[in-house]
């Protein structure tokens, strides 16, 4: 029954969420709201594990997963109940993990680069390596997260030195588009 249950649990969530269409992110913005990071971690190496995922979505699969595996080997009827928990249960972990890893972050993390990266339009940033006439060089941008280096082109083709100052157009092809500023920080109109 139990197992039914986690499925149900793992499968409605879901569900709602797209017919409520924001229940997951107000899940999710009452950690952010609370500031709880439950995310604990193990670092093996240079590679970060997260033992327990706290978004709603990968505790969904958890429970997706713990209760249809629970429900099929309960259905054999030979095995005792504390080692389809023995079973089903890690099996549900381990695959939120995985869920976690390299489903849930990337996808996290792209969404917070398209983010910063539209903070960034009409921004004054700095060449710090020079941009060639119509090619590609590097500008660093001072953000929420931090000093950011981005590649990128000028959108008239002329080349900026390094150290000028230029502003952010748009993001396209992956890197910033620029435009240079004059001295005073005025678009470079000439």
């Amino acid at each position: 029954m139990i197992f039914k249950i986690l499925l149900i649990t793992g499968l409605a969530v879901p569900l709602l969420s797209l017919v409520l269409s924001l229940f997951s992110d107000i899940l999710e913005g009452l950690f952010d709201l609370l500031d709880l990071d439950l995310d604990f971690g193990l670092q093996l190496g240079g590679m970060q594990i997260s033992l327990l995922p706290a978004s709603p979505t990968v505790w969904c699969a958890m429970f997706v997963v713990t209760g249809a595996l629970g429900m099929a080997l309960e259905s054999g009827g030979a095995l005792p109940v504390w080692l389809i928990w023995l079973i089903a249960l890690p099996a549900g972990y381990i695959t939120s993990l995985i869920i976690n890893k390299f489903i849930y972050l990337p996808m996290k993390r792209a969404k917070s680069l398209a983010q910063s990266v539209s903070e960034f339009l009409g921004m004054t940033v700095e060449v710090n390596e020079p941009i060639s006439a119509g090619g590609v060089g590097s500008v660093v941008a001072h953000s929420k997260s931090g000093i950011i280096s981005y590649a990128a082109s000028s959108v008239d083709g002329k080349a900026l030195p390094q150290g000028s100052k230029a502003m952010v157009i748009r993001f396209e092809g992956g890197r910033l588009w620029v435009e240079g500023l004059s001295p005073e920080g005025e678009l470079d109109v000439l």
